[in-house]
């Protein structure tokens, strides 16, 4: 059994991000272990660039960074959904992908 990891970066719930992450996942052939996480309902602050990263596993900060990530990496496929405001990405993924 695979495990499927869908990132939300939405504050819209059901909206189209989630709808979307939520058909791809759904749509993956066998049978699997499906996690959807709303990005947006977490705690993410913007990198200090510390550089604390560089030399150990995890980040120094006290956010909910480190969960995801681990999410991530026990994860075999992650399936990520956010929408585009005035050409641009969602803050929230520009922060996580920065870290």
């Amino acid at each position: 059994m695979k495990k499927i990891l869908g990132l939300v970066f939405s504050h819209r719930k059901l909206g189209n991000s989630e709808l979307l992450v939520k058909e791809i996942m759904g749509r993956v052939p066998g049978e699997n272990s499906l996690e959807l996480i709303r990005v947006t309902d977490m705690k993410l602050e913007p990198c200090r660039a510390c550089y604390y990263c560089l030399r150990h596993p995890e980040c120094n900060m006290k956010d909910d960074f480190n969960f995801i990530i681990k999410k991530i990496r026990e994860a075999d496929a992650v399936v990520m959904g956010a929408p585009v405001y005035l050409l641009g990405i969602h803050g929230y993924y520009k922060m996580f992908t920065d870290r």
